[in-house]
């Protein structure tokens, strides 16, 4: 298999990704963009999304079903923050 890993999404905090001024759509569909851009060889990338409304929203429905994408969406359920990896991360650095 030929997944992206956990343990590889750790790399990404050294990456020099570009802060959106805002997170919208757009700059949900950017990122996953760079995300398909910086794991070329990579059959497929997992990531899990919350509920948040900019993960949701029409331009990344339209952008994520286009024929080359490789990433997969594991959707958390509703008001289900135990289960976020990163609000446990955000608890652990408050």
């Amino acid at each position: 298999m030929n997944d992206l890993t956990v343990d590889e999404t750790v790399c990404f905090a050294d990456a020099p990704f570009v802060e959106p001024p805002t997170v919208d759509g757009n700059s949900a569909v950017q990122i996953l963009s760079r995300i398909e851009a910086r794991t070329p060889i990579k059959s497929a990338i997992h990531l899990i999304r919350d509920n948040a409304p900019y993960h949701r929203c029409e331009e990344a429905r339209r952008w994520l079903p286009h024929p080359e994408c490789r990433i997969r969406l594991i959707q958390l359920p509703a008001s289900s923050p135990h289960l976020n990896p990163i609000e446990r991360l955000r608890a652990r650095h408050s």
